[in-house]
């Protein structure tokens, strides 16, 4: 019977396309409010950051001067003026093929309920509704302040994954951008002069968040550099850390850029042999662009022509360079224009101050055991630094820049510059650039800018740089950019922008940026973006850009991507593909569940399994044996519930069956039926037909005096004859009818149906038959069926 259905049914899908040509136009809405009234402290740098997003918008963001408005310190009449002002030249624009985007910024006061301008409230759904009503293709607004995140928390609303869609002029719709969550402040820095968020996010537009090196910063590349940068530095604030939001419903293909690198006025390259944290400021001393950048990799800067400073901090050592850019050229930042620079001398409390005339210079040390390893040199080990150490029990000094060799233990109480090579351990009370190799055991107290190498264990207190490989385990106190890989356990204190990969656990507790992989536990305390994959569990207790792929996966935040293994877990908004061989379960859900068993609330999408269950709306289809949901568009499945859908009893005949009773379940407009049937005309033989079958039907409400509805219906029935159940001639023969039905609403739960229909009888037996005037006719008969079809007729009433 579900084979005869599957022949039987044709679904037509909905191509969605955008075409755009013409010139494109930008615009730009930007204001800075310091006041938020008397109960507030009032801020320093909300109109200085609200200037800075001006000028790169202009410089680089394709914002003619004419078409940028600039508000300082508005009150709510002064903002609504800026947005009518704005909405009147939006619809002078709007000529011909001309393409209008639009860019709202503001930076101020907020609480949960909107923007606070002076003593005067300016509701985030005012705020949506203004900016909803601008007549622009695109609209990107943007909100520097507290509990910014609730702009995005409208009823009904569900966050989308920042992957937009490199043709500009092909996206429609708009993006919501927030620096912080419903419930966090936003915090702004009297170091860097601005908000954190507003700093990095035009330090990304000027260059540093071009992660692709084409040229073009795209609102994809420009949020995520300012979501981890600012997240990087509020963590050990006192405020805590800060998350920025997002809402995107951005539609087309490509992805929408931001500004433009090749159309600066002048350009910074800065060389790839250059690397660390880069700070550029300009001739007043401002701090115009801040970055972290990788080794091997060229940065370029868009700036405006002028004299600046670039400093580079690099594993504690500075240096500096003063680089000129002229107007419409650009300037390379090599390595060699670098020079070293102190940095400002200071001292924790509490802590002894260090004269380094007390440190002596050895060409090599030779020892059996601590203690020993120094002695010819009369001053102590932890003052001693070295190039070259021997050993074969153990040695100490205070700095390695070199090589040490031993059989036993390699111990540098403050640093190590170079390669250890040790049977029994290594270890560093300080930072270590080069490499540790053991058979044993490598720790390093600091940082590590290198690679560990050991049978047993890797530890390094701080951040780690390139790599750590062991048999046994992995342990990184800070963040790793680069990877770890053991055949135990690998675990990182910070944030992980790399790869971990071990036979037993990897855990990121700062987040993730590439992948990992295991056969037993995948854990990322924090957003993540890249992906997992494991033969035992994925979690990720934030956020997640990317996939999880193993037997079961869980997400905690919301998240973009696919999930794929035998249970899917996901407690936030989820966008895209869940995967289950078992069961999928997710809060709200975009894109489509498939598995055995799904289970969601709202879903905006699809779910395709053997049991689908949405708590609660569906807007769009639910294919299974078993469907329930509060709403839904479509459902497709034996058994369809829908709470607030359809429920009816029908009760018609037809020339197949003098007397039938159908039961209708599932949405308003497209449900399941069960009929049975009894009656009928009897063949030659004498024997009572009896039928049973189930179906599918769509309902269309007309609505007009002379016709309620209409009701297009599809059916298959097995019909059956006689008293004796068992008979092959019974089992064998199908019925299958196509009829569309005219409905009289004469009461609210009582209607009159009646209409044509087209049916198709295959049987093993031919027993005749079942023609509204006479004989049905013959359409191929042969040994195994003869197929019959002919024209029919129904009547009854739907209750």
């Amino acid at each position: 019977m579900l084979r005869f259905l599957a022949l039987s049914l044709a679904l037509l899908l909905p191509a969605l396309a955008d075409a755009s040509g013409g010139t494109i136009r930008r615009f730009a809405l930007v204001a800075g409010a310091n006041d938020g009234g008397a109960a507030r402290t009032e801020l320093r740098y909300a109109a200085s950051d609200a200037a800075a997003v001006a000028r790169v918008l202009e410089e680089l963001g394709g914002v003619a001067p004419a078409d940028r408005l600039l508000l300082v310190d508005p009150d709510r009449a002064g903002m609504q003026a800026g947005l009518a002002e704005m909405q009147h030249r939006l619809a002078a624009a709007r000529a011909g093929d001309t393409r209008v985007e639009l860019f709202v910024y503001y930076s101020g006061h907020s609480d949960e309920e909107g923007l606070l301008l002076g003593e005067e409230h300016f509701t985030y759904g005012e705020l949506r509704q203004a900016l909803e009503s601008l007549p622009a293709d695109v609209r990107v607004a943007i909100l520097d302040s507290c509990s910014s995140g609730a702009l995005t928390r409208r009823k009904g609303g569900v966050r989308r994954a920042p992957f937009l869609v490199d043709a500009a002029s092909k996206v429609k719709g708009h993006a919501y951008l927030t620096s912080s969550s419903a419930d966090e402040a936003a915090q702004e820095s009297d170091r860097i002069g601005a908000s954190f968020f507003t700093h990095f996010l035009v330090s990304g537009l000027r260059g540093a968040a071009d992660s692709t090196r084409d040229g073009k910063v795209t609102l994809t590349e420009a949020y995520q550099f300012a979501f981890a940068e600012t997240l990087a530095r509020t963590e050990k604030t006192s405020s805590g850390a800060q998350h920025p939001a997002y809402e995107m419903q951005l539609v087309g293909t490509g992805d929408l850029v931001m500004t433009d690198l090749r159309s600066t006025a002048a350009g910074l390259v800065v060389e790839e042999s250059i690397h660390g944290r880069i700070y550029v400021r300009d001739a007043a001393g401002a701090l115009v662009v801040e970055l972290r950048k990788a080794p091997a990799t060229p940065v370029e800067l868009g700036l405006a022509p002028g004299a600046y400073v670039v400093t580079v901090e690099d594993r504690g050592s500075l240096s500096e360079a003063n680089v000129v850019l002229a107007e419409g050229k650009r300037s390379t930042l090599a390595r060699a224009q670098l020079r070293s620079v102190e940095g400002e001398r200071n001292r924790v409390r509490g802590d002894d101050a260090v004269d380094e005339s007390e440190y002596v210079r050895a060409p090599f040390v030779l020892g059996l055991v601590p203690g020993s390893s120094t002695l010819p040199y009369g001053v102590p080990e932890d003052r001693v630094t070295t190039g070259i150490g021997f050993n074969l029990v153990g040695s100490r000094t205070a700095r390695l820049d070199g090589v040490d060799v031993g059989f036993g233990l390699n111990w540098h109480t403050e640093r190590a510059s170079g390669a250890m090579l040790a049977i029994g351990g290594n270890l560093v009370g300080g930072d270590t650039s080069g490499a540790q190799f053991a058979v044993g055991f490598n720790h390093t107290g600091g940082s590590l800018d290198g690679v560990q190498a050991s049978v047993g264990y890797n530890g390094a207190g701080e951040d780690v740089s390139l790599g750590q490989a062991a048999v046994g385990a992995n342990f990184a106190g800070g963040d790793v950019r680069g990877f770890q890989a053991s055949a135990g356990a690998n675990w990182a204190e910070g944030a992980v922008a790399g790869a971990q990969l071990t036979s037993g656990l990897n855990v990121a507790r700062g987040g993730l940026r590439g992948v990992q992989g295991s056969s037993g536990v995948n854990w990322v305390a924090g957003d993540a973006s890249g992906f997992q994959a494991t033969a035992g569990a994925n979690v990720v207790d934030g956020g997640l850009v990317g996939a999880q792929l193993g037997p079961a996966n869980v997400l905690t935040g919301a998240s973009m991507g696919l999930q794929a293994g035998v249970a899917n877990w996901s407690r936030a908004s989820f966008s895209g593909l869940q995967l289950g061989g078992g069961f999928s379960w997710a809060r709200e859900l975009e894109g489509a569940q498939i598995g055995v068993i799904n289970v969601g609330g709202n879903v905006d999408g699809a779910q395709i399994g053997v049991i689908n269950v949405a708590s609660g709306t569906v807007n769009g289809t639910q294919i299974g044996v078993v469907n329930y949901a509060d709403e839904v568009d479509a459902p497709l499945g034996v058994l369809s519930v829908v709470r607030n859908g359809r429920f009816n009893l029908d009760l018609w005949a037809d020339e197949t069956s003098a007397g039938n009773l159908g039961l209708k379940i599932g949405a308003r407009h497209f449900y399941g039926i069960f009929t049975a049937g009894v009656g009928g005309r009897e063949t030659s033989e004498g024997d009572q037909r009896w039928t049973a079958g189930l179906g599918f039907g769509g309902h269309v409400p007309v609505g007009n005096p002379a016709l309620s509805f209409l009701n297009l219906e599809l059916l298959a029935r097995q019909v059956h004859y006689g008293s004796d159940w068992s008979t092959e001639a019974g089992e064998n023969h199908l019925v299958s009818t196509l009829r569309l039905g005219a409905g009289w609403q004469i009461a609210e739960r009582f209607a009159l149906v009646a209409g044509p229909s087209v049916n198709v009888s295959v049987a093993e037996t031919d027993r005749g038959g079942f023609g509204l005037f006479g004989e049905a006719a013959t359409v191929e008969s042969n040994d195994e069926a003869t197929v019959r079809m002919w024209p029919g007729f129904f009547v009854g009433v739907q209750i």
